[in-house]
């Protein structure tokens, strides 16, 4: 990359959520936002497990 091109960035946020088994959930970008990948299509989600109820 060229000095002074910001080709790449990076972001991060969380949540706790109580849920039953059967919920669902839908993550919505914002008006005019985009999520971009490479042309190995990398990006990533996860969900973790924080106690059984």
């Amino acid at each position: 990359n060229p000095p002074g091109l910001d080709t790449e960035d990076t972001t991060s946020n969380s949540v706790s959520l109580i849920l039953e088994q059967g919920d669902q959930i839908k993550l919505q970008l914002m008006e005019r936002r985009r999520i971009y990948t490479d042309v190995l299509r990398r990006n990533t989600f996860s969900g973790h497990l924080l106690f059984a109820l």
